[in-house]
This record gives C-alpha cells, structure tokens and sequence, in this order.
C-alpha cells in the first residue's frame, strides 16, 4: 500500500509509531502463507532488529 509506505517513511511521524507499524506489517507478511519458506527466517531477523530498535528509542 503506498499510502502506508509514505507515512512509515515521514520523518515527522514518532519513531517508535513507525518501527511498531513496520513490525506489524512484517509480520502480516511472515504470516501470508503465499509467502516463499527461505523468507522466514529472515522475517525474523529482521523483526528482531525492529525490536531492539523500538527498545533502544523508548529507553528501556
């Protein structure tokens, strides 16, 4: 959705309301079982990163 795409990438919007849509929309895509096996490993990786991320901006 490129209306999603152009909020998650507007550097006015808070950061960790970014980070949580873009985890929530990885995992939407995790979930898709259209959704080749070899990515999902990589899914979570990368959902792993945007966690540590969010936890880093929010102090914790």
């Amino acid at each position: 959705n490129e209306a999603t795409t152009e909020w998650l990438l507007n550097e006015r919007k808070e950061l960790d309301i970014r980070l949580g849509m873009t985890a929530s929309k990885l995992d939407e895509i995790y979930n898709d079982a259209n959704l080749p096996h070899h990515y999902g490993p990589l899914c979570l990786q990368i959902q792993t990163a945007i966690e540590a991320l969010l936890k880093e901006v929010q102090g914790h």
